[in-house]
């Protein structure tokens, strides 16, 4: 069994035993019980990798709210979990149609700084 495949069944292990919102566990709590290696940044992409490739593999019903990672367990969870990522999409989206046209309206020269300020 290679490093990674293993590490992605302790991940898996121990959200397993994070049910519900209230229960959920940090990512650096999670990278840090199993010796995780980031490349030193705080938002632990590794570990947030790998959780993402267990949702898609293993079909585990993993949200995720401001407090970490959990088992997703009731309707309500999975509700506000969609309701949380359909808004995320939405300021996503609305961030790309400010930076097209702020990147239109931008002066090159600079001459028009109101628009910066």
């Amino acid at each position: 069994m290679d490093e990674e495949f293993r590490t992605k069944m302790l991940i898996q292990s121990l959200i397993l035993r994070h049910r519900g919102k209230g229960m959920a566990v940090t990512v650096k709590n999670i990278a840090t019980a199993l010796a995780i290696q980031e490349d030193g940044g705080i938002t632990n992409p590794i570990t947030r990798k790998m959780i993402t490739e267990i949702i898609e593999t293993s079909r585990l019903p993993i949200g995720s709210c401001s407090n970490g990672y959990f088992l997703i367990t009731t309707e309500d969870e999975l509700n506000d979990y969609v309701k949380n990522l359909n808004s995320r999409i939405a300021g996503i989206r609305q961030r790309i149609m400010n930076v097209q046209r702020a990147f239109l309206d931008f002066d090159e020269a600079g001459e028009d700084q109101r628009k910066l300020f």
